[in-house]
């Protein structure tokens, strides 16, 4: 069965021949767990704020928007390289 959000919920339990009162028997837990593996989330690694701000200028389109601040600055358009500064920041 594909598509679980196109089909109610019964039919959902009776697919995976579950008991929407009881859930599965420890049986069928462990059997399914050595199937499918743990019904666990694992741990992402942690990124701060710092990090996400120096990884967004590894982004080329930040780099071409850093070098259009740039070139504002050079050619004296200092309001221009402030819009641009405040969209890359």
């Amino acid at each position: 069965m594909n598509n679980f959000h196109a089909h109610g919920w019964q039919e959902i339990v009776s697919e995976f021949k579950s008991d929407i009162e009881q859930g599965l028997n420890s049986a069928e837990v462990k059997v399914r767990a050595g199937k499918f593996g743990l019904n666990v989330l694992t741990q992402s690694k942690k990124i701060g704020p710092l990090q996400i701000f120096v990884n967004q200028f590894k982004s080329s389109f930040v780099l071409l928007l850093l070098l259009a601040a740039g070139l504002s600055v050079y050619f004296g358009e200092i309001l221009d390289a402030i819009a641009i500064a405040a969209v890359i920041i």
